[in-house]
């Protein structure tokens, strides 16, 4: 996660996370996004976790931030 974001607080979702996206999904969007490759995937935690996208660059103004539920972004910084 890029220095800048990783003191953020992560969004969460109110209520059962009925997350029906898969990981393919999830690369799809951030490709939508062009978020600069590579990036991680992180998974979510527990019923209202989310996904994550993160890039971890030299240059910051590469960096990427993305989470995501279902096929709503909840956050992105770029």
């Amino acid at each position: 996660m890029p220095w800048a974001t990783e003191q953020l607080p992560v969004p969460s979702v109110h209520g059962r996370n009925t997350t029906s996206l898969s990981l393919d999904d999830v690369y799809v969007i951030a490709e939508e996004k062009k978020v600069k490759k590579p990036f991680t995937i992180s998974l979510p935690e527990g019923p209202k976790g989310v996904f994550t996208v993160a890039t971890s660059k030299t240059k910051p103004w590469d960096n990427a931030t993305l989470h995501m539920r279902r096929r709503k972004i909840l956050a992105f910084a770029a």
